[in-house]
C-alpha cells in the first residue's frame, strides 16, 4: 500500500460564473520517505548515545530515549523546548553553535565542532559531557543534531590518573614553595580555573600565609593576610572542617555580605576550598576560584579534597627531612668545633665518627 502525500490542490472555476467546476488534486508517492523515516526513529530510539535534534531557532523537535533517561525528563518535557534546558544558565549566551545559522545546503554546509562541557539534569545536577553534532535535512529545512556522551566516568578515571602523576612528582621537591607553586599550577590547570592557592594557616595570631599560586595573568595571591579577610560565615565553614563550594560569590550566604568590598576586588566569583585540620584545629586549606559563576562538580570536590591531603602530608614530609638535615649539619659542625676529643662507636664497637683524633695520640 503506498502513502500518498498531498502537495496541492487546485480549483478550477467557471469563467463567466466564477463557481466552482472542479477541484485538481496533486498526490505524490512518499513510501520510502516514510520508510526511511520510520528506520531512522527505530534506529535513534535504539543508540546508547542521547540524541537530541534541533531546528534552526535552537529549540528542541526531538529527542530518544537515552537522552530522557540521561537529562531525568520525560520526553514531553523536551520537545518545543530550547536548547538552553539542557545546559547551565551560565552558558546560555554561549551556545550559538547549536544553532543552525547557516543559511544554505548539507552540501556546503560548514564542519560542526566535538565540544566538552557541562550539562545540567532535571533535579539541577551538573555532568561532564562530550557534544558531537551534524547536519541533518527535513523536508528542506537543515536541523542540528546533537550525539551527547555522559564523561562522568571517564573523568573519574582522568582524575586518578591526575593524582597518581601527581604523587609521583611530589618526591623531586625538597622545598616547599617550589613544590606549591607546582601542584598549584597542575591543579589549577586541570580543573580549568583563574586561580590556585594553598594557605596556612596560624589561627591564634589571626594571620593565613598564601604560599606560591597559579594565578595565569592575574596578580598573585602569594603573601601574608589576616584571617579576617575570609567572610565570618565562610571562615566558620573551614574552622569547622567543611569543604566550602560557592557558585556565586555575590548572592551565597557565604560571601554575598562581604562581596564587592572583598571578592570582587580581586575578580573572584566563585570558590571551592578544602581545609585541613589536626586535633580539630583549622591548619590549612587548598582553593581553587574562578572569575565567572561555576557550579562544581562532586567529583571535582572529592579531586581537591585527595590533592589538598597530598600536598599538606608532603608538605610536612619535606620540613621534616629539611629539619632533620639542619640538626645533622648542626650536630657535624658542633662535632668539628669541639675542643674535646669525640669519638662515637656503633653497637658492634666500630667507629662511626671521630673527632679532634689528634688529642688521642
Amino acid at each position: 500500500i503506498a502513502v500518498l502525500d498531498r502537495e496541492a490542490n487546485v480549483v478550477v472555476r467557471n469563467t463567466a460564473s466564477g463557481e466552482a467546476q472542479e477541484v485538481v488534486g496533486v498526490f505524490r508517492d512518499v513510501t520510502e520517505r516514510k520508510r526511511a523515516e520510520e528506520r531512522f526513529r527505530i534506529l535513534l530510539e535504539g543508540s546508547p548515545e542521547a540524541h537530541v535534534i534541533t531546528d534552526r531557532d535552537g529549540t528542541i523537535v526531538l529527542v530518544n530515549a537515552r537522552s530522557e533517561q540521561l537529562f531525568g525528563f520525560d520526553r514531553s518535557e523536551l520537545l518545543d523546548q530550547p536548547i538552553e534546558l539542557l545546559f547551565p544558565p551560565r552558558r546560555h549566551g554561549q551556545l550559538s553553535w547549536l544553532r543552525a545559522s547557516h543559511a544554505g545546503t548539507i552540501s556546503n554546509a560548514p564542519a560542526l565542532p566535538t565540544r566538552e562541557l557541562s550539562c545540567l539534569r532535571k533535579d539541577g545536577s551538573e555532568f561532564p559531557v562530550e557534544i558531537s553534532l551534524s547536519w541533518l535535512e527535513a523536508e528542506g529545512e537543515l536541523l542540528v543534531s546533537s550525539v551527547i556522551v555522559d564523561l562522568t566516568q571517564r573523568k573519574t578515571i582522568q582524575d586518578q590518573e591526575m593524582l597518581l602523576r601527581l604523587g609521583q612528582e611530589l618526591p623531586h621537591f625538597d622545598d616547599v614553595e617550589s613544590m606549591m607553586a607546582h601542584v598549584t599550577e597542575r591543579v589549577g590547570t586541570y580543573l580549568g580555573v583563574d586561580g590556585c592557592v594553598f594557605f596556612e594557616i596560624d589561627v591564634q595570631r589571626g594571620i593565613c600565609l598564601a604560599h606560591r599560586d597559579f594565578a595565569p595573568g592575574r596578580p598573585s595571591l602569594a603573601g601574608n593576610y589576616p584571617i579576617t579577610f575570609l567572610s565570618e560565615p565562610l571562615r566558620k565553614e573551614l574552622e569547622a572542617g567543611r569543604v566550602v563550594a560557592v557558585s556565586d560569590a555575590e548572592f551565597d550566604p557565604l560571601t554575598a555580605a562581604t562581596f564587592a568590598e572583598r571578592y570582587a576586588a580581586i575578580g573572584l566569583r566563585s570558590l571551592m576550598s578544602v581545609p585541613r585540620l589536626r586535633d580539630g584545629l583549622w591548619l590549612a586549606a587548598l582553593s581553587v576560584y574562578t572569575t565567572e559563576p561555576r557550579t562544581w562538580l562532586s567529583r571535582e570536590v572529592q579531586m581537591l579534597q585527595a590533592l589538598a591531603e597530598r600536598t599538606w602530608l608532603w608538605m610536612e614530609h619535606v620540613r621534616m627531612l629539611r629539619a632533620l638535615r639542619d640538626s645533622e649539619g648542626q650536630y657535624r659542625r658542633l662535632i668539628e668545633s669541639t675542643h674535646e676529643g669525640v669519638w662515637e662507636i656503633d653497637a658492634q664497637a666500630k667507629t662511626e665518627q671521630a673527632a679532634r683524633t689528634e688529642l688521642l695520640g
